[in-house]
Formats: structure tokens, sequence, C-alpha cells
């Protein structure tokens, strides 16, 4: 299969190397026309071209909805709306936009320089112009209100993510030195503070710490911790393992 660089399929390519499929779409994933290596339109449903599952963005196009599947919603390109709305939890971030707050708004309303990989997470697209968009020099950097993933970040950038690995690692480092006096504890390690920029992440890894268990909720803090966070719903006092969960680990937001 032949990609563009937003992940479009756009051809696919036989073992002699001849593009005996072509796809183009418009920017909202419609797919304008599928053509054969001659430009003749692929009418049967048979042919290869429309059997093939993959096309705008990599999304998994189910034909007979007309809709692409993103791995946890459907998106309609037809009505440019997900059919089913977000978690609801987004609500409850500062998104900095109105539109943000719309459940089943697709890229923020502008697939043009916005990808959303899963249905989950928007990555606002950034590439310098030097006379034209230098995609193929891996200038392209995705971008969200919540840093997801981050390709030849600014200087800037990069100091601040190091800064805050840093500060974790302190962090870290400080905690495993912290003694507690607690009856009865002998071998188990200490509570582990964990931080998420957002409280959907947070409540997402307690819950997996917990083993799919509703977390434990404290949005004012408790037991000195003046921060909002999650217990992993388990009823181990302490881990015994490296990688144990405990009731009292803390998954800060």
């Amino acid at each position: 299969m032949v990609t563009n660089s937003r992940g479009d399929v756009v051809g696919i390519v036989n073992g002699n190397g001849v593009m005996i499929v072509n796809y183009e779409y418009d920017a909202w994933g419609n797919v304008l026309s599928v053509t054969d290596q001659n430009g003749a339109a692929i009418t049967s449903a048979g042919h290869l071209g429309n059997l093939n599952s993959l096309r705008y963005r990599g999304y998994y196009y189910d034909t007979d909805l007309g809709m692409y599947y993103l791995q946890s919603r459907y998106y309609d390109p037809e009505v440019r709306r997900f059919i089913n709305a977000d978690d609801v939890s987004v609500l409850e971030e500062d998104q900095g936009s109105i539109v943000e707050h719309n459940l089943f708004a697709y890229c923020l309303n502008n697939p043009v320089n916005s990808l959303d990989e899963d249905g989950e997470l928007t990555l606002v697209l950034v590439a310098p112009v030097l006379g034209k968009i230098l995609l193929s020099a891996g200038v392209t950097v995705y971008i969200t209100h919540r840093i997801k993933t981050t390709y030849n970040t600014s200087k800037e950038l990069k100091k601040k993510l190091n800064k805050s690995k840093k500060e974790n690692s302190k962090s870290d480092k400080a905690e495993k030195k912290t003694k507690t006096k607690k009856k009865g504890r002998v071998n188990g390690s200490i509570a582990r503070r964990n931080n998420y920029n957002t409280r959907k992440k947070a409540k997402e890894a307690a819950k997996r710490a917990g083993g799919g268990k509703e977390p434990i909720h404290h949005p004012k803090g408790c037991h000195g911790n003046k921060k909002a966070h999650y217990h992993p719903n388990v009823k181990a006092e302490y881990s015994t393992t490296p990688h144990g969960a405990s009731k009292h680990d803390h998954y800060n937001y």
C-alpha cells in the first residue's frame, strides 16, 4: 500500500511495482474516486480496490456503513462528525476552545491541520514553512493541549520535558527514602505518587492498576495530599512486588 504524509492510503501496488488501485479523498475523508491503473473507475464490489478496508488516514473503512472506525468510535465523513460522543470527562478540562467541548467534533473541525489516531485525542499538525512545507524533512510536530507525541521539538519544549523528568526523578528518589511507621508493615514498599496532567489519564492508570475495577476518587485530596487523585481499587495495604499496586498508591492530576 502507498500512503501520503498524513497516513491516507492513496494506492495499492502489485508485485511488479504497478499502481493497480488509486484512491482520492476530500479533506474530511469522503471517497472521491477509486480507480485502476488506467484511470477507470472501479465499480466491482469484488475488486481489490473495494475489498481493501484501509483508507483515509489509515482508518478501517466500513463500506456498508460508509464510515470509518477509529478503534473507539465511528466517524461519518458525510456529516463530518463522530456518531457517538467522546468521554464526558474531557469537559472537566480547561480546553481553551469552545469547539473542543463538542463531544462529536472530528479533528476540532479542522482535518487539514489536525489528526485523530484513535477517536480520543486530536493532534494539531504544525510544520515550519520554508518556501513550502517540508514534511519529508521530518519537521512535522504533533502538538495537543496535553502533549501526546512530539517529533523534533523546539529547544524550549525539550527543556520543559527534561525539567519535568528531573523533577519526577527527584520526587521518586525522595519517596524511596521516606519511611513509614504504620503498624504491621515490614517488607511492603512505600506507596507511589504518580502524577498526570489530566484527570482522565490518572483515572485510566489507576483503573489499570486495580485490574479494571473503578478506582477510588478523592477530588479534594486526602491524608495530607492536597492534590486531587485516584487510588487503585485493591485490598493490598502495600505492594509486595516492584510493580504491584497498593490501596495507598496515589494517581494525582
